[in-house]
């Protein structure tokens, strides 16, 4: 019941954040508005619990706040080290949830249609990531993919991320 309000009020947040973005571009020139809402949704794309609705209208939302910062790329240049790490972690964190998506699908059809080849074997290079894939993302790509969401806390994380120290290898 408690996640099920934090994780509303997330979203909630978010939200507000893209409309006031689609009403002024003020808002992404605003360090307190950038912050709450990529706050908001780094921490909402860490939540991997709820229903299979409630995790589709979070992905939804996520997917319209990277497409809204994404949009004009001089507004993201503006972004502090650290609203840079969020953004790319989400976007990271999507292509990670697709990427599983994916696999279980295919491992689901697998078990109806067996293939010759395995997805295990199958490597992914950033290529497959789309045109908006950077060299640098992939050392945070790699780091995201191999978290362990039961083992970690994604407080730690957060921290991370939203700290103003960049490595020297993500490339900010």
């Amino acid at each position: 019941m408690i996640l099920n309000r934090f994780q509303g009020a997330l979203k909630r947040s978010v939200c507000a954040f893209i409309k006031l973005r689609s009403i002024s571009n003020l808002a992404t020139r605003s360090w307190a508005f950038v912050h709450n809402g990529l706050a908001s949704a780094l921490l909402l794309s860490f939540i991997r619990q709820g229903s299979d609705a409630q995790v589709q209208d979070s992905q939804e939302i996520l997917a319209e706040l990277v497409k809204t910062l994404t949009e004009r790329s001089d507004d993201v240049g503006q972004f502090s080290a650290a609203h840079k790490k969020a953004l790319r972690a989400i976007q990271a964190l999507q292509r990670s949830s697709v990427e599983e998506t994916r696999c279980q699908s295919e491992n689901s059809s697998q078990e109806h249609h067996p293939v010759a080849g395995s997805s295990e074997s199958m490597t992914v290079l950033p290529e497959h990531f789309g045109n908006t894939q950077e060299q640098s993302m992939v050392s945070l790509d790699d780091w995201l993919r191999d978290f362990d969401f039961d083992a970690f806390s994604p407080l730690e994380s957060y921290n991370f991320i939203m700290s103003d120290q960049v490595p020297h290898d993500f490339g900010l």
